[in-house]
């Protein structure tokens, strides 16, 4: 009889605590998207970091497209050692705290004030700084290697959410799509 009541209890907490975690969302067909779709470039995003200290750290940029009508250029960049490459760039801006780790509150400071320089992007900032920090704050503090991947969730959701979109037929359509599907383009 006590077998019985021990299993019944330790049957009812399993029930109880599957019954919080929520299901995992199923992607509809529609918001799969294309490879040209989500590869478009349509945000009006100026970078985060100066191109000279960039290429000062061993980054390489490539030309990706010119859109004259908006006044845009687009590169890539790409690096043979991104961890290198991370740590060159967060020690010219002063972003490394003393045990070389990334100082957050600096790095974020530094966001405070690329945003003054591109205030229609002052909303988006604001809440990808609080989604990201979010995301990695049982990270913190985070390696140059580790920074890679804050970085991307902040542009990562700024393109999603992007206030400043090239005036073109494809990215109204990129537009149109994450806003029917974004909740599966930013990570929760």
């Amino acid at each position: 009889m006590k077998n019985i009541v021990i299993i019944t209890i330790s049957l009812a907490v399993i029930s109880s605590v599957n019954c919080q975690f929520e299901r995992p969302y199923i992607k509809p067909e529609k918001c799969y998207g294309t490879t040209e779709l989500l590869s478009r470039q349509c945000c009006i995003f100026p970078p985060f970091f100066k191109r000279e200290i960039a290429k000062g750290c061993g980054a390489r940029f490539a030309l990706m497209f010119i859109n004259n009508g908006a006044n845009v250029t687009g590169y890539r960049r790409e690096t043979s050692d991104p961890c290198e490459h991370w740590q060159c760039v967060l020690q010219e801006y002063g972003l490394i705290n003393a045990e070389n780790k990334l100082d957050d509150i600096k790095f974020f400071t530094h966001l405070d004030e690329w945003v003054k320089l591109n205030p229609d992007f002052e909303t988006v900032m604001i809440n990808a700084k609080i989604h990201c920090k979010h995301m990695y704050r049982i990270y913190m503090p985070l390696t140059a290697c580790e920074f890679y991947f804050l970085q991307s969730c902040i542009r990562n959701y700024i393109n999603v959410y992007c206030p400043a979109i090239i005036d073109t037929v494809e990215c109204k359509e990129l537009t149109d799509f994450y806003q029917e599907c974004r909740e599966f383009y930013v990570n929760k």
